[in-house]
């Protein structure tokens, strides 16, 4: 199994949608998108039209074997959503666990 797809496997959530895409090409990433509401309740049927947030996990370098350390930042959230998920550099569990916690909190 590819790494980005084994730290994808890992994020666990039971917000009303959640969309987790792992990236194991050269720019290896992780993509999460997640809402409060589910599809049906957004309006226009719109991702960015709900309480949402958007969530990158990046390897550090483009060719990460080996490497244990990645970063998890907020890229994009609705004005909604008041809490903040500040980035973090470091081990995978700790970015696992991190993001884990974030996405509980809302």
């Amino acid at each position: 199994m590819a790494k980005m797809q084994f730290i994808a496997d890992q994020i666990k959530s039971s917000l009303g949608f959640m969309s987790v895409t792992a990236d194991d090409n050269l720019c290896s990433s992780v993509t999460i998108r997640a809402a409060l509401e589910s599809k049906e309740e957004w309006s226009g049927g719109i991702f960015h039209n709900s309480s949402y947030v958007m969530i990158q996990i990046t390897a550090l370098t483009r060719f990460y074997e080996g490497q244990e350390t990645v970063t998890c930042e907020l890229i994009s959230k609705s004005f909604k959503i008041k809490k903040k998920l500040r980035k973090y550099t470091g081990p995978i569990s700790k970015v696992v666990e991190k993001v884990n916690s974030y996405l509980g909190e809302l």
